[in-house]
């Protein structure tokens, strides 16, 4: 009868782990490959800056922390794309608009996401590889130009629901910046996304339990 009440112990704990054991993990951006329609070549505007947490730093909209575009680029023509580098399951995605200058922040934008490895471009040839998860979305505006902030969350901001399968490409197609003309600088400072574990996880933490309730016996 022990043995028993165990073992329905033991598939009560499983029941809530999803729930009571959820805890979004932090993609590092170290494995996060960042691509763009453009970058700017007059300074250390590199694309890699947009995921390795230099823009939520101190120096938080100086050169050497964000990503932004030449001057003479159509904003519609705009896009960065993010390889996260294997399939996850988004809990969220944070956002630091531009705030060098507030006004090249990105406005509007359409955003899409593909588990294909080479999924192309989605408003192009490889449309069929791509989700398109919102259309005419609104950015808010950093606050400040230069001074730092918690950014923004992409679900709340946009009222837009993260897809429930795994992902391992986001891209955002620029329709325009706060500034409204058509085109001219635009960028971001930085992109942080998380991920649902694993239930796996959750399950081999349960079979450890289990484990302990029999050595207990």
């Amino acid at each position: 009868m022990k043995s028993k009440n165990r073992f329905l112990f033991f598939l009560a704990v499983i029941g809530t782990c999803p729930i009571a054991s959820h805890a979004a993990t932090l993609i590092d951006g170290s494995g996060i490959t960042v691509t763009a329609s453009d970058t700017n070549t007059n300074a250390a505007y590199e694309n890699e800056f947009v995921v390795d947490g230099s823009g939520i730093t101190a120096n938080y909209g100086d050169t050497g922390t964000e990503w932004f575009t030449n001057s003479t680029v159509a904003r519609a023509d705009t896009w960065i794309a993010f390889d996260l580098g294997a399939g996850y399951v988004l809990d969220s995605i944070q956002v630091w608009n531009a705030n060098r200058y507030i006004d090249w922040g990105i406005n509007q934008l359409d955003v899409y996401v593909s588990t294909i490895a080479l999924p192309g471009d989605p408003e192009g040839a490889g449309a069929a590889n791509w989700t398109q998860i919102g259309t005419n979305v609104n950015f808010a505006q950093t606050p400040t130009q230069r001074a730092a902030d918690t950014g923004f969350d992409f679900e709340t901001q946009t009222g837009i629901n993260l897809p429930t399968t795994a992902v391992r490409h986001i891209r955002f197609e620029v329709d325009s910046a706060f500034d409204g003309n058509a085109t001219g600088y635009v960028g971001l400072n930085e992109v942080q996304f998380t991920a649902v574990p694993e239930p796996s996880a959750v399950l081999l933490g349960g079979l450890g339990l289990l484990g302990l309730l029999r050595r207990r016996r």
